[in-house]
């Protein structure tokens, strides 16, 4: 071991010490490692749009804690029987007369009562968002069904 200036070898082993830390890594510098899938995550990030931060749960990535607690409503609600079918990050694509207009990506889609439902988590702001109720309106007229906002 070579020996600088100004350190000792009780500095170095406390140095390792803290910089090889065994503990899990949730994000760093868009890095990001995996935890036990039962216990969720806030992925710390740069300041969003909306203030949101990403959750990691169950191998899933939700844009909110919001959104992330609509799908554990949902994954109970599918586990008492009251919705089926149940999925995570739906893509829809929006065409008028065969052009490609849009994409949608819906935070959820399932079945109740035997009924295709699209639902959304989306706060009070992210509501008023002009793209998003454009889609919402096109995704209604294209398809048939009103997207259920949580």
């Amino acid at each position: 071991m070579t020996r600088i200036k100004g350190f000792d070898e009780k500095w170095l082993i406390e140095y390792e010490n803290r910089t090889t830390d065994k503990s899990p890594v949730v994000a760093q510098k868009n890095r990001v490692t995996e935890k036990p899938k039962t216990e969720p995550h806030v992925i710390p990030a740069k300041r969003s749009k909306y203030n949101n931060k990403k959750v990691i749960y169950d191998g899933k990535t939700f844009d909110s804690v919001h959104e992330y607690k609509v799908y554990l409503a949902l994954k109970q609600d599918q586990a008492e029987g009251r919705i089926q079918n149940l999925e995570c990050q739906v893509k829809f694509q929006i065409e008028l007369n065969g052009i490609k207009i849009a994409k949608y990506i819906a935070d959820f889609c399932y079945q109740h009562n035997g009924k295709q439902v699209i639902a959304d988590a989306k706060s009070p702001i992210t509501r008023k968002n002009s793209t998003y109720r454009l889609k919402a309106k096109l995704i209604a007229a294209q398809y048939g069904i009103k997207i259920t906002e949580l």
